[in-house]
């Protein structure tokens, strides 16, 4: 739907601020509209968890109204057996009670079911609209992506550099992981050697590649939090 917003070459267009600026402007404008879609759908769901409550709160009510009924029958049922044991004839206000009953759980079975089936029929438009709508929110993460690609040169120089320091954090952390495992081997090694001297230096070197290692690991969560700001910031000019 946004194809034409997100095959403009970012490099191109940086010689041109006011071709820049107004294609920043379109990409602005459809990400809106993606977040209004976005609004819409939370709000259609709203409607169909609504419609599913209903059908459940119905299920519920026809759980106890149907038990109900249904435990009476079944001391008719007891009240008939001991009819035959005795030869005598049932009551005939137990028959019709009986009647009673059998005409009432059909209504409720009746009523149970329209409710539902009222529920599906007025959720399935609603559904196939909500697929329609989020279809149409795709593209959202591609326009973000151009949006930040069409950043101030100065910005995308920044967010460069951060790339940087970020591969190198994570390439410092997976040679310290290496040299950790390697460490904890050789730990190993001398404690079933009873080598309490060499045991004391590995540990020793053990301790601090592990604080290298938490040290790296914070230094990339802090890079990443500062990547993730200038994101916002590029997507914000």
């Amino acid at each position: 739907m946004y194809e034409t917003l997100t095959g403009q070459n970012a490099f191109v267009l940086q010689s041109d601020p006011e071709r820049l600026a107004a294609h920043r402007r379109e990409i602005k404008f459809a990400l809106a509209e993606i977040t209004v879609k976005k609004s819409r759908i939370e709000e259609l769901r709203n409607i169909v968890r609504k419609l599913s409550d209903d059908s459940e709160r119905a299920a519920a009510k026809h759980s106890v109204a149907a038990g109900r009924l249904q435990a009476e029958l079944d001391e008719l049922d007891q009240r008939h057996i001991s009819t035959i044991l005795a030869g005598t004839p049932t009551p005939p206000k137990d028959i019709e009670r009986r009647q009673a009953i059998l005409a009432e759980l059909t209504r409720l079975n009746q009523t149970l079911e329209t409710t539902c089936e009222a529920s599906r029929r007025a959720a399935k438009p609603i559904e196939k609209q909500i697929q329609s709508l989020v279809m149409e929110t795709t593209s959202e993460a591609v326009l973000e992506s151009q949006l930040r690609s069409l950043c101030s040169v100065g910005l995308r120089r920044r967010q460069m550099l951060m790339g940087h320091k970020l591969q190198g954090a994570q390439a410092g952390l997976s040679e310290a992981i290496r040299v950790e495992k390697v460490l904890r081997y050789n730990v190993q090694i001398c404690e079933l050697n009873r080598d309490a001297r060499e045991g004391a230096i590995v540990g020793v070197k053990l301790a601090d590649t592990t604080a290298v290692v938490e040290a790296l690991q914070q230094e990339i969560r802090d890079l990443q939090a500062a990547s993730g700001a200038l994101q916002q910031e590029a997507l914000a000019e």
